[in-house]
C-alpha cells in the first residue's frame, strides 16, 4: 500500500503543473480534457496489465499468513471495527480541503499566482512520496494502529500551523497535511484488509471508502462555508484541525476495541 501510494503521489506531482500548464494555453476547458486524456490512458493500462488470479479456497489464510478455521464467517458487513473505521476519512478530510483550497488561501493571504499554488501542491505531493514507502515500511514492521495514532498526532500541530502567515510554514504544514493524510489512507485499507478474509476484503474496502467519500465532500463543502461567512481561512483551518483530532480519538477507540475483539474473531 505504501508503494501504491507513492505511484499515486507521483502522479499528483506531475498532474498539477501539467493541468495549470495546458490550462495557459489553451484554457481552463483544455486542462481538464488533457486530464480526461490520461484517465483513458490510465484505463487502458490497467486493462491490459490487469489478470485476476483464482486461487483454491482452501489456501485461505488469515492476515499474516496464519491459518485460523473458520476466518470466513468474519463478515465485513457485520464487523464494527469496519464501520466505524469510516470515521478515519477524517485523517484525509484535511488534504482534500487544503488541494482545493490552496489557489485561493495563496492568493488572498501571500498575493501569489495559480501557477504558484500548483507548485505548492506538487511539492506536497512529491513529500508524499517517500513517506508513504516509508510509512508503509514501518507499518509492515510494527503496529499499523500505533503507527496511524502517531501520524495522527503529527497532523494536528501542522492543521494548525497552516494559519501561519509566513509562507515557508504555511508551505510546511501544507506539505505535512497532504502528504500524511494521503500516507494514512492507504494504510487505513491495509489495516482493514488485514483484519478480513480474502473474500469479504472487497465489502471490507468499499465500506472504508465510504469515509473517504464522505468526508472529502464534506471537507471542501465546510471550508468554502466558513470562507464565506467569515472573510477569511482560519475557521476553516480550525475546522481541519478538529477533524484530526477526532480521527485521533477515532483511532483510538478502534484500537482498544479491536485489541479485546481479535482473540475472540479468530476462534469464530
Amino acid at each position: 500500500m505504501g508503494i501504491l501510494g507513492a505511484m499515486a503521489a507521483f502522479a499528483s506531482v506531475i498532474g498539477a503543473p501539467f493541468g495549470t500548464r495546458v490550462a495557459e494555453s489553451l484554457g481552463w476547458r483544455g486542462g481538464i480534457q488533457g486530464y480526461a486524456g490520461i484517465s483513458l490512458l490510465g484505463a487502458a493500462v490497467f486493462g491490459l496489465l490487469y489478470h485476476r488470479k483464482r486461487s483454491p479456497a482452501s489456501t485461505d489464510a488469515a492476515p499474516h499468513g496464519a491459518p485460523l478455521a473458520g476466518l470466513g464467517a468474519i463478515s465485513a458487513l457485520r464487523s464494527p471495527i469496519i464501520w466505524g473505521m469510516i470515521l478515519l476519512g477524517l485523517i484525509n478530510m484535511g488534504g482534500f480541503s487544503v488541494t482545493f483550497f490552496v489557489p485561493f488561501a495563496v492568493q488572498s493571504v501571500f498575493g501569489m499566482r495559480p501557477a504558484d499554488a500548483a507548485s505548492i501542491i506538487s511539492f506536497s505531493y512529491l513529500v508524499s512520496i517517500p513517506l508513504n514507502l516509508g510509512f508503509g515500511y514501518l507499518c509492515d514492521r510494527y503496529s499499523r494502529w500505533n503507527m496511524m495514532i502517531l501520524l495522527s498526532v503529527l497532523l494536528i500541530p501542522a492543521s494548525f500551523a497552516v494559519m501561519s502567515h509566513d509562507l515557508l510554514v504555511f508551505r510546511i504544514a501544507v506539505a505535512l497535511i497532504v502528504s500524511l493524510g494521503h500516507a494514512a489512507t492507504n494504510q487505513i485499507y491495509a489495516i482493514g484488509s488485514s483484519l478480513l478474509p480474502k473474500e469479504e476484503v472487497g465489502k471490507g474496502m468499499g465500506i472504508i471508502g465510504l469515509g473517504s467519500g464522505i468526508f472529502g465532500y464534506l471537507g471542501p463543502q465546510m471550508l468554502g462555508y466558513l470562507r464565506d461567512a467569515t472573510g477569511g481561512f482560519t475557521a476553516g483551518w480550525v475546522f481541519v484541525a478538529c477533524a484530526a483530532v477526532l480521527s485521533l480519538g477515532d483511532l483510538v477507540l478502534l484500537r482498544v476495541y479491536s485489541t479485546k475483539r481479535r482473540p475472540v474473531e479468530t476462534l469464530a
